[in-house]
């Protein structure tokens, strides 16, 4: 996981680094708003559910939920459910 981070985290920083040459973002509020728009939701989605994939038994799935500090009720329901990665992802 560490890994996927690191690859992420190279290319946002190439991706900024193109954009920072146009001159609509050259002041330092158009950086901040190219910032805000690149951490998005789908992205923090993508890592959780490289996380789900990671746990693939429902047993870990169900243990790593109470450490993160879910409920009994809702890690069990959650983690024995039969969706896919990416549908349990944008929970």
């Amino acid at each position: 996981m560490a890994e996927r981070i690191e690859r992420l985290n190279r290319y946002l920083r190439g991706w900024m680094n193109y954009f920072r040459h146009f001159p609509t973002l050259r002041s330092h509020r158009g950086v901040r708003r190219l910032a805000k728009a690149v951490d998005n939701a789908s992205q923090r989605e993508r890592e959780r559910m490289c996380y789900w994939k990671q746990w693939r038994r429902p047993r870990t799935r169900i243990a790593n939920l109470l450490k993160l500090g879910t409920t009994k009720l809702q890690a069990i329901l959650t983690g024995i459910s039969r969706k896919g990665y990416w549908r349990l992802s944008l929970a």
